[in-house]
């Protein structure tokens, strides 16, 4: 699993951070400490909490998805632009504003579903009957998304908005 030393991660250029976030959507999705498809095959039972977990899984996804064809590959070719590596391309959503609320919006959906997972999985009154481990691996997952989701929203996207104003009041 990557270490995430945020103090170090918010002075590197925006093109090193995107790669480690990246190289930590890989983690999330195929490290075998998270595993989703067991750890989805082992809450079967128990209904609620594999529906929450799924739709989690499938928000993530689908948000990844979409960092990593549409706004990560302008972040890169941003960092290269301030670096006068190549030329400043504006991109067909005009501002990086634009995408950047749209993963903020996704960020608060799969939160949302964190927390109704988190409510079920702490219940006290009503324990679920998914094992002691299989909960400690949802939790690890839960916790590493939202360090993704810190890192993202706290230090890549404001460094984003910052690069991309000082690219554009340049010109």
């Amino acid at each position: 699993m990557i270490t995430t030393d945020f103090n170090k991660l918010s002075k590197m250029d925006i093109d090193v951070i995107t790669e480690d976030i990246i190289k930590m959507h890989t983690e999330l999705l195929t490290d075998k400490n998270f595993n989703v498809e067991s750890l989805l095959n082992k809450v079967e039972t128990e209904k609620t909490v594999h529906e929450l977990l799924d739709k989690v899984i499938k928000n993530l996804k689908h948000h990844i998805y979409k960092e990593e064809k549409i706004l990560f590959p302008y972040l890169v070719n941003l960092a290269k632009a301030v670096r006068e590596e190549i030329p400043f391309e504006k991109p067909y959503f005009e501002t990086v504003i634009n995408p950047i609320k749209i993963m903020e919006s996704d960020h608060e959906q799969i939160k949302e579903g964190i927390e109704q997972l988190q409510k079920i999985l702490n219940d006290e009154p009503n324990p679920t009957k998914i094992n002691s481990s299989v909960k400690e691996k949802i939790k690890n997952l839960i916790e590493y998304i939202n360090k993704v989701i810190y890192l993202e929203n706290k230090i890549l996207f404001p460094k984003a908005l910052s690069l991309e104003n000082k690219i554009l009041t340049s010109s």
